[in-house]
């Protein structure tokens, strides 16, 4: 469809409809494919289409919530610090309002309406994890700076366009399989960090983290499985995310 940008039409114009349903899809699919970058755990894409005269539902992208929980625990059991993983967290976030604002052009004001549950996300990320006031300001310099290099790169922003064009041809939902493909279709492999393969003992002691979640299973075949799948978020390499 037409990529609109600039300021919202107003109630009843011809174009609001449009406007707006390309503006929800570009900020989902910027969540999306900051997620595949960063390796962060996630599964579909959700909006409610078709968008008339205003956004409707929660429009989110469904994170892997236990996963993040694994990965986390299992950095702490290694004695590890958790910050490119709470970064991650935080760029994926963020990274909606940096396309709003300099891919499509949508006034601060707006755009700051349009990330609201974005920075209460943030909010209850930095207090779950005991973050202080002064380093939550070095977390947010961070991301903002981060999330500025990626929309400079040419590949993420034809791999949002383009996981927000099939948004709109899928009726508002793509699963994780769906949009990773049309990552992959448009751009390769290029964007995704690279990450060495976990090692039986993270696997092991991942596993064993999720043994011991109030929801414990009696199954460790399953709970290796599951571990197995969910240390993608152990990602220490961050590729330059923190800037010195």
């Amino acid at each position: 469809m037409p990529r609109p940008s600039g300021p919202r039409p107003p109630a009843g114009h011809a174009a609001l409809n449009e406007y707006l349903t390309w503006i929800v899809c570009c900020h989902e699919a910027a969540h999306a494919v900051a997620a595949y970058r960063l390796r962060f755990p996630c599964r579909s894409i959700i909006v409610d289409l078709p968008i008339v005269d205003g956004i409707l539902g929660e429009p989110h992208l469904e994170r892997d919530h236990d996963a993040v929980v694994i990965g986390r625990a299992y950095l702490d059991g290694l004695g590890k610090n958790q910050t490119n993983s709470i970064l991650f967290d935080c760029v994926v976030s963020d990274i909606a309002w940096a396309v709003n604002r300099y891919l499509n052009d949508v006034p601060p004001v707006e755009a700051d309406r349009y990330a609201a549950d974005d920075g209460n996300s943030n909010a209850e990320l930095f207090e779950s994890n005991g973050v202080d006031p002064a380093t939550v300001n070095w977390f947010r310099e961070q991301s903002s700076y981060n999330c500025q290099h990626l929309v400079r790169l040419a590949d993420f922003r034809a791999a949002v366009f383009a996981v927000a064009d099939a948004l709109i041809a899928n009726g508002g939902r793509l699963e994780y399989a769906q949009w990773t493909g049309v990552i992959e279709a448009t751009v390769g492999s290029r964007l995704r960090n690279s990450t060495p393969a976990p090692r039986h003992e993270d696997i092991e002691l991942a596993a064993y983290y999720l043994s011991l979640k109030p929801e414990r299973t009696n199954d460790p075949v399953g709970n290796w499985l599951r571990a197995r799948t969910k240390l993608s978020v152990t990602n220490e390499e961050g590729e330059g995310m923190i800037r010195e």
